[in-house]
């Protein structure tokens, strides 16, 4: 009787990692997108959450502001440009209202030109508003210092320069004196 050698040969062994190998780089690939469209979230967050404050600072300091939107076109040849935005305050700029106001819009754009699916009116759960400006001229979101801290009517399109299928659209509405926050999943247009 021949005794048989219980084990694995050296080809299963070799199958194996490189299975492994290909599974732990296509999670490593993956997490690695999460964590990119994570941060341009957080980024759009906290620039709409400072749009939300301007209202409030319009009502408290009697004062109107004036947000002033660097605007980059989306079809550029440089791809790692940011937006950038300014307060102003009758036409003198205040250099820093938040605290972290000029990292905020890091990895954003300011866009006009969306793809036709994100731009199709039967994907959005919103009118755009004329106001802001259009195409590549600057963007301008005013916040009245009257009872109910009036905004101007308008959209404001970002894309996340990390991720560049991923877009966020801040609206206020013509009817509506608040702004509201969505993103572009692909195939809608989902509010945050």
């Amino acid at each position: 009787m021949k005794r048989r050698n219980s084990g694995f040969t050296l080809v299963e062994i070799m199958i194996t990692v490189t299975i492994m190998g290909i599974l732990s780089a296509t999670v490593a690939l993956s997490i690695s997108n999460y964590v990119l469209e994570r941060r341009g979230e957080e980024r759009v967050v906290a620039f709409y959450s400072m749009l939300q404050q301007m209202r409030g600072y319009a009502q408290r300091n009697n004062v109107t502001y004036d947000v002033i939107l660097a605007p980059v076109n989306l079809h550029t040849n440089t791809a790692a440009v940011n937006s950038t935005f300014e307060i102003q305050v009758g036409g003198a700029v205040i250099p820093q209202l938040f605290p972290n106001q000029a990292s905020v819009t890091r990895n954003l754009r300011f866009v006009s030109n969306l793809p036709a699916a994100a731009a199709s009116a039967t994907n959005r759960p919103f009118t755009p508003p004329d106001g802001w400006g259009t195409g590549n001229t600057s963007r301008t979101i005013r916040f009245q210092n009257d009872e109910i801290g009036t905004i101007s009517p308008g959209v404001l399109y970002l894309q996340n320069t990390n991720t560049t299928n991923i877009y966020y659209a801040i609206i206020r509405q013509a009817d509506r004196n608040y702004l509201n926050l969505y993103k572009w999943n692909g195939r809608a247009w989902d509010p945050l």
